[in-house]
């Protein structure tokens, strides 16, 4: 199948988006925003590519957010580069999903699935977005300069995982968790306003600005909450029970007891190094997993909402349909037949 190929050069300046685009056939709105020194990019698609499109502010001379709300038309290549690693980004994803290498500067892709999530990843990893024919993408990401990534890193982290983020020679995903209910708020506000609205860039600044302190707070939280250290050993049997989450996520949650005898580990222990790995406690990521196999179901159009819901273990449909609105921001009917 086509697809056309776009490259973008990763930076915090609008030049860097607005050559890309111009291969795309996109046209620019520049926007004043009140506040802000730069003013913001508009980009509408044009109607062979989609409908929706993006909004880009450099907010300070280390700082840039990209807003992507679009749904696409035709499939598409697009590839972030960074060859010198000037730069760092944080995804804050409704929907969205990476293409990334097996192996370091290898040609072999795989699919990471990142809508709900919050990555935190070295601007020069190899990665490209490929959007497919309908596909929605909904998305805000901040580009940071090195240096000011490495003074938000030392707010977040260790000094021994700031040393080992900024000395690495790899190119790697640093930070992956689900995101808190504040930020998919956040996210869903920009989603009801029109980017064509004279007050948008504000709004954008100011959730970009609050998508920041709200990771900080969870990180915090995080560290707080957890024991000081990962062996080997217990990261294994970690991963071996979440394996076993993802197989029986047809089926009602296990409870911790019995996830935490599979890990050989006391129940309290079990759920904080679970916590700790997957950003999340069991029964969050659990229930996470299952409402995305409900959507991808809802996708289909096979499948009346009753009949996911009796499949999925719910003996109420309104409680699985609070569940579902609570992550997606619709009602499960809302989906049917919609590609995801």
């Amino acid at each position: 199948m086509h697809s056309k190929s776009v490259k973008y050069l990763l930076g915090v300046s609008k030049e860097c988006v607005e050559k890309g685009d111009a291969i795309l056939g996109v046209r620019h709105r520049v926007q004043p925003v009140v506040g802000q020194v730069y003013p913001g990019l508009l980009a509408l698609f044009p109607e062979q590519l989609g409908t929706g499109g993006t909004y880009f502010i450099q907010m300070s001379k280390q700082l840039a957010v990209q807003y992507i709300n679009a749904t696409y038309r035709q499939h598409l290549t697009v590839r972030m580069l960074d060859s010198a690693r000037e730069y760092f980004t944080i995804h804050f994803s409704l929907q969205d999903t990476f293409l990334l290498p097996q192996r370091e500067n290898g040609n072999n892709f795989r699919q990471q699935e990142v809508s709900g999530k919050i990555v935190l990843m070295d601007g020069s990893l190899r990665n490209e977005y490929v959007p497919g024919k309908y596909d929605t993408i909904h998305t805000l990401r901040l580009i940071m300069k090195r240096s000011y990534a490495e003074e938000l890193a030392r707010e977040l982290f260790s000094q021994e995982t700031v040393e080992e983020i900024f000395s690495n020679r790899y190119h790697n995903i640093f930070l992956q968790l689900y995101m808190p209910d504040k930020c998919t708020g956040l996210l869903q506000g920009l989603g009801r306003m029109s980017m064509e609205d004279k007050a948008f860039g504000l709004s954008l600044t100011g959730v970009a600005y609050s998508l920041i302190a709200t990771l900080k707070d969870v990180v915090a939280q995080r560290q707080r909450s957890v024991v000081p250290r990962l062996l080997k050993n217990d990261i294994e049997a970690i991963h071996l029970t979440q394996q076993f989450l993802l197989e029986a996520v047809e089926n009602d949650f296990p409870g911790i007891e019995r996830l935490a005898a599979m890990a050989h580990m006391s129940p309290t222990k079990y759920k904080l190094l679970y916590t700790r790995i997957y950003g999340m406690p069991p029964k969050k990521y659990f229930i996470q997993k299952k409402m995305e196999l409900a959507r991808e179901m809802l996708a289909t159009g096979n499948y009346r909402v009753s009949e996911i819901v009796y499949e999925l273990g719910y003996s109420n449909q309104g409680f699985f349909t609070q569940q579902f609105r609570k992550i997606f921001g619709v009602l499960p009917k809302q989906l049917v037949g919609r590609t995801i």
